[in-house]
């Protein structure tokens, strides 16, 4: 058996937590690998991993490699709904050049009735931190 365990499905997010002693492990186990190397492992040895990216710069690089390993692999992009056109065109054109099939962009909207014209922002910084 490897050094993770038996692959397995989590149903609720704080299960999927590396156990005790586990991502010492890990770092042990990869420490003279290539960040490729790493990667391949990450998406083909364990379960229910998904990269989110702002398909910025530097993101596209891991974007990259994820292509050359598992282009189904899941990307999560956060739209704010205040980016340029041009941002939204650039990270299609990035996903489509990559050959990328697992991009998925999540809205918010889930302030629309408390912020009707988008300066939530400007008003109250902590709205959308957390609350005491």
């Amino acid at each position: 058996m490897s050094i993770l365990g038996p692959k397995r499905h989590f149903s609720h997010p704080d299960q999927a937590i590396l156990p005790s002693g586990r991502a010492d492990r890990l770092n042990t186990r990869f420490r003279y690998h290539s960040a490729i190397d790493v990667m391949r492992f990450a998406l083909t040895e364990m379960n229910r991993v998904a990269l989110v990216s702002s398909f910025g710069a530097e993101s596209v690089v891991l974007l990259h490699m994820a292509s050359l390993i598992d282009r189904d692999t899941p990307v999560y992009m956060v739209d704010t709904e205040m980016l340029f056109d041009e941002t939204q065109t650039y990270q299609q054109d990035v996903a489509a050049k990559l050959g990328l099939t697992g991009v998925l962009v999540l809205r918010g909207g889930g302030n629309a009735a408390g912020d009707p014209d988008g300066t939530l922002h400007q008003r109250d910084t902590g709205a959308s931190g957390p609350k005491d």
